[in-house]
């Protein structure tokens, strides 16, 4: 990306891409605010673009971070450069989950749209489409901010930029950002949208998950636990309920979060969802404890 870009332009990149990438007003504020001391400890200076070394002096100066240990309240601080710094390098800036909107480039959206439909076809779940869509997003806006407007322009010096670009996010990202790519370069091939199946010629990382120990609370422990929930207030009714749900029935907690009233069977005492993880409809005894629990809440806790 242009190094020399004048930095009022980069920060002002900066704040857009906050937006796009739906920041709340509070969070953009915070940014603002420390853009703002940038700017002018930039002026003040004549400093007319930004690198790292500008920002690492300005942190020292303003806000006294020499390090990145103990960091406290200046970790958010030394954030923004950071993200400022990879906005000038990567043309794109790191992106928080989950998003409550994906968004691809006008030129991406038909070729990415095939390639959904064609995993459907092959059996890939709702949720996962869903989930691994922010990877390909990530993709797209990088190869679009490098200036590619077709997908047959497609080359491996693009695909090794926006790989060398994943080097901040965690080793689990990296790989299922990789793995998925990867899929989709299959099936460009397959298509005929390339000449080259770049598929083999992107290596994947290597990565396990490690190994956990399995954990489970003992009878006495769940009692204690639920009993220390202050259900004299709307949140702890809520809370309440939930944890109740997640001892007794063994609800993932995307599920629980996800509860609907027609979820909620009285009348024959049952829960009926639809898993957001694997997409196949179960149902759960609806105990009097739970029961309770539930109205408890949506009587005297829920807004």
């Amino acid at each position: 990306m242009n190094q020399k870009e004048h930095i009022e332009q980069l920060v002002q990149r900066f704040n857009e891409k906050l937006i796009r990438n739906q920041y709340s007003e509070w969070s953009q504020k915070r940014y603002h605010r420390i853009l703002t001391y940038l700017l002018q400890y930039c002026e003040e200076r004549d400093i007319v673009s930004f690198d790292m070394d500008t920002g690492m002096a300005f942190l020292e100066e303003r806000f006294g971070i020499t390090g990145v240990d103990d960091l406290g309240d200046n970790r958010f601080r030394l954030k923004v450069i950071n993200e400022l710094g990879y906005l000038q390098m990567n043309g794109i800036i790191p992106f928080r989950m989950p998003k409550s909107e994906i968004h691809f480039p006008d030129w991406f959206k038909e070729y990415y749209a095939r390639f959904e439909n064609y995993r459907r076809y092959n059996g890939i779940t709702e949720y996962t489409i869903q989930k691994q869509a922010l990877f390909f997003e990530r993709f797209a806006d990088y190869l679009d901010v490098h200036g590619l407007s077709d997908i047959r322009d497609l080359d491996i010096k693009l695909i090794h930029g926006f790989i060398a670009s994943l080097a901040i996010y965690s080793k689990a990202v990296i790989y299922n950002t990789i793995a998925a790519v990867r899929m989709f370069f299959e099936f460009l091939y397959q298509e005929k949208y390339v000449p080259v199946n770049y598929h083999y010629l992107v290596a994947n990382i290597k990565y396990s998950h490690q190994s956990i120990i399995p954990s489970a609370y003992s009878r006495d422990e769940v009692s204690k636990l639920l009993a220390s929930v202050d259900r004299g207030n709307a949140t702890g009714k809520r809370d309440y309920a939930m944890l109740l749900i997640a001892a007794c029935l063994g609800l993932r907690i995307s599920d629980i979060c996800a509860l609907k009233f027609e979820n909620i069977d009285w009348e024959n005492n049952s829960i009926e969802i639809t898993q957001s993880k694997t997409g196949n409809p179960v149902s759960f005894p609806l105990s009097t404890e739970i029961g309770n629990a539930l109205i408890d809440y949506i009587k005297y806790g829920r807004p």
